[in-house]
């Protein structure tokens, strides 16, 4: 339950937090393209969407581990 109520918190924060932040207008502005793009992709999400073809995947679930451990508790 504890795991639940987390994910929950994690999840209404963040979409909280897209609603103050230029997310919603990037993806207007990407829906606005003749002809709709098969796949909506705001800038923030490039370098995770390309990390594998790029090459960049291990460096970056290294900097994603590294930012997790220094949570409190871990």
């Amino acid at each position: 339950m504890p795991t639940y109520a987390a994910s929950k918190a994690a999840v209404h924060a963040y979409s909280e937090a897209l609603r103050v932040a230029n997310f919603a207008d990037e993806v207007m502005e990407l829906l606005a393209v003749e002809p709709t793009p098969h796949e909506v992709l705001v800038k923030g999400v490039l370098r995770h969407r390309w990390a594998e073809r790029d090459g960049t995947y291990a460096d970056l679930v290294a900097q994603r581990s590294q930012a997790l451990s220094m949570l409190p508790g871990r």
